[in-house]
């Protein structure tokens, strides 16, 4: 999966699970949006990444996924304050990784990784129907997606930056899932911080 597709999607996840993991929407899904940062090992073997290869052959922290699934989980066992969160970040973890298999499976098709991403708005613009700040939620999600796509896309197509010959590919795909994240905590903190779980 591309950028905008884990993004959109872990805070999909974020919404529907923070009630059954018992904590607070706004830190599960910045949590969530973080651990996408996960693809940042691209950067070390890019040259050999042409953007549809299996990211569990090539790239290190996707080939430890199950050390790494398993440290998070003992790291909640350990840390009980922050268990609900931390199992939270686990689930967020496997997500970003079953997406990668299925991506993996349409080959990286972009027809199917933006039809994927479309059916990921659709599905928040349904979870976020009856939330008060659902304008300014659509707004970041729509803003998001044609903002990570279009700067992706003219660096790629414009620019004709292919991920296997220049490293600024995987480089920007990083800094727009900081940048995404950290617009997240930015545009929405004030208003989670103040309520409970919602």
């Amino acid at each position: 999966m591309y950028v905008a597709g884990h993004l959109l999607a872990s805070i999909a996840f974020a919404k529907i699970a923070h009630k059954p993991l018992g904590v607070k929407f706004f830190p599960l899904a910045v949590a969530a949006m973080a651990v996408n940062l996960i693809d940042a090992d691209h950067l070390i073997y890019y040259y050999l990444d042409d953007g549809t290869k299996s990211s569990f052959a090539l790239h290190f922290l996707h080939q430890s996924w199950a050390f790494l699934g398993l440290a998070v989980c003992l790291l909640a066992l350990v840390l009980k304050p922050w268990q609900n969160l931390i199992f939270g970040i686990f689930f967020a973890l496997m997500l970003h990784y079953g997406l990668d298999l299925l991506a993996n499976v349409f080959v990286y098709d972009l027809n199917a990784v933006i039809g994927f991403e479309i059916l990921c708005l659709a599905l928040l613009a349904f979870l976020f129907r009856n939330d008060e700040q659902r304008l300014k939620y659509y707004l970041f999600f729509v803003g998001l997606w044609l903002f990570v796509n279009l700067v992706l896309g003219f660096i790629t197509f414009i620019l004709g930056w292919k991920p296997d010959a220049h490293r600024g590919v995987y480089l920007t795909a990083t800094l727009l899932t900081l940048l995404g994240t950290l617009a997240f905590w930015k545009l929405f903190k004030p208003k989670h911080e103040q309520s409970d779980v919602s």
